[in-house]
């Protein structure tokens, strides 16, 4: 059983381990929307599981940015993302029908900081981690660590078995550098 919305959010705002805890606790206790999507939008699996996804992980981002303000519960607040990204599927399909994949590469931001954020939103997942896992396992780690689960570098150097935040640090500016290059070579 989850914990109440309230502890939800202040656990999801404290970021690091309670923040990936409590993550993957609500993608757990509500996967059934993924059936209910499927059949709702005539989504397949794989499509359900992608809107899915995306959706727990805008629904962790609003919670920190404050713009979830419980007028809701987080459940309906949660369905209701999910239903959002289940159109935006079906949208996407509808008007990329005729279209490259290619041709939709979007153009990336010269700001690191954003990067990731810019690739989870804007690019498919399968070839995010492709990418990711030419970087090697430190850089994916590091990457996924600090921009998806939000851990502190002080966390990340202790999970990876770094010395200090400050290697972590410079070893993730690095990997930036490293992806950018790569989503470069495969742009052109």
């Amino acid at each position: 059983m989850l914990p109440s919305d309230q502890d939800i959010i202040e656990g999801i705002r404290q970021g690091g381990t309670a923040r990936q805890r409590l993550a993957s606790q609500i993608y757990k206790q509500y996967m059934g929307y993924v059936y209910k999507g499927q059949q709702r939008y005539k989504l397949n699996l794989e499509e359900a599981l992608d809107a899915y996804a995306d959706a727990i992980t805008g629904v962790c981002r609003h919670i920190e940015a404050g713009k979830f303000r419980g007028e809701s519960k987080l459940s309906t607040y949660l369905f209701k993302s999910f239903s959002n990204r289940c159109v935006d599927k079906l949208r996407r399909r509808a008007s990329n029908a005729n279209v490259e994949w290619e041709d939709l590469t979007p153009t990336m931001p010269d700001k690191a900081k954003t990067m990731i954020q810019e690739l989870v939103v804007k690019e498919d997942t399968q070839r995010l981690m492709s990418l990711m896992d030419e970087l090697g396992e430190n850089c994916k780690k590091i990457l996924i660590d600090s921009e998806y689960y939000g851990f502190n570098m002080e966390e990340i150097a202790e999970r990876i078995g770094f010395k200090n935040a400050a290697s972590v640090s410079s070893m993730k500016y690095r990997c930036l550098d490293k992806l950018k290059k790569l989503i470069g070579k495969r742009n052109s």
